[in-house]
């Protein structure tokens, strides 16, 4: 603790002879270096014998964050750290704050003090830097989740010296929501109305050329009500002949699906059975199988969906036909296709009837 009565002394030497205390050197004002290197901060002070002279390391922002600590007072040492020494050297007034075996913790500003009065102090600072390898520092889950129409920002904190740089793309390539682009620079990646071709995979990667880049995969997931698309909205099909009813249906979560007969719910049995088959993640492809056609069968259906975002449902008709019509002859989208099944067929009947 600095002696009130010994400050009091200085106050009156100034006073009396004009001796005033200023520092004629400090070294910076930024030094780089990396980690396990060594640095010398030299701090010179003209007419300053007389004066207590402090080394303080400050680390973090301005406010009640930043962090104070004394490392020397005059010629003493005030931390017990190995790697720091202090060395005074009388013919130049030079007080060398020597640090070896740099780490991360070592990057702050150092400030020379000269105390010449109560509440008075002339000071300098050197920013010691660290080269430190880019860190992503983000808290958030990697599975990300929003409603079709609302906004999200995906954030990728990248903590490293020099300051990294952040860049995100989809791990498909295709372009970024809302925009043409594939990358974007920047530490937060905003959607401001999420649609579901927006859910996928999205990375951030944040290098600085020190070490390797780092990089975090975020998986979002666009919930949505039920869509439905009927790729044969009218299938034709001659008694006793088997037929497939299909409904592909995107939704995020997966939906309940469901299929009808005039109003009367549908269950696996008989001549019937009822399949889901999970395509992607949002994509179910739904399929009503008839094994034989009875005439009661005939007529419409429905295929509905529902999920906490929705409802829909699609109707598809079921028409009786002389000529019976294979399988394969839907499932081709070749016109050519269907006509050489039916004729395929119609010279069957000629011959074997």
């Amino acid at each position: 603790m600095i002696n009130l009565r010994f400050l009091v002394v200085l106050c009156c030497l100034q006073a009396a002879f004009g001796i005033n205390p200023k520092i004629s050197f400090i070294s910076g004002p930024e030094i780089v270096k990396d980690i396990g290197e060594s640095v010398q901060l030299e701090c010179r002070v003209e007419n300053g014998k007389e004066y207590p002279i402090n080394w303080i390391k400050i680390r973090g922002d301005r406010g009640p964050d930043q962090e104070y600590l004394p490392l020397s007072t005059g010629k003493t040492l005030a931390v017990r750290d190995d790697r720091i020494k202090l060395v005074y050297e009388a013919s130049t007034s030079s007080y060398s704050l020597s640090i070896t075996e740099i780490k991360d913790i070592d990057a702050a500003k150092y400030q020379c003090q000269v105390i010449v009065g109560i509440n008075n102090k002339i000071t300098k600072e050197v920013t010691l830097q660290v080269r430190l390898p880019a860190k992503i520092v983000s808290e958030d889950p990697e599975d990300q989740v929003v409603i079709e129409g609302e906004g999200l920002a995906l954030t990728c904190p990248v903590e490293g010296f020099p300051r990294p740089r952040v860049e995100w793309k989809r791990k498909d390539g295709r372009p970024l929501p809302g925009t043409t682009q594939t990358s974007h620079v920047g530490e937060s990646l905003r959607v401001a109305k999420a649609r579901k071709e927006d859910a996928g995979h999205y990375m951030c990667t944040g290098s600085n050329n020190v070490g390797e880049p780092v990089s975090k995969l975020y998986d979002l997931k666009v919930r949505f009500a039920p869509q439905i698309s009927v790729p044969r909205p009218r299938i034709q099909q001659a008694l006793r002949y088997g037929v497939t009813l299909t409904c592909n249906i995107e939704a995020y979560p997966t939906p309940a699906i469901s299929w009808f007969k005039d109003e009367t719910e549908m269950t696996t049995g008989g001549d019937f059975v009822i399949n889901h088959f999970a395509k992607t993640k949002s994509l179910t492809v739904s399929t009503l199988k008839i094994y034989s056609i009875h005439a009661e069968n005939f007529g419409m259906y429905t295929c509905k969906a529902s999920n906490a975002h929705g409802e829909i449902s699609e109707d598809l008709e079921l028409v009786k036909t002389r000529m019976p019509i294979p399988e394969a002859a839907y499932g081709s989208g070749s016109r050519f296709a269907v006509v050489h099944a039916i004729l395929v067929i119609a010279v069957t009947h000629i011959f074997f009837a």
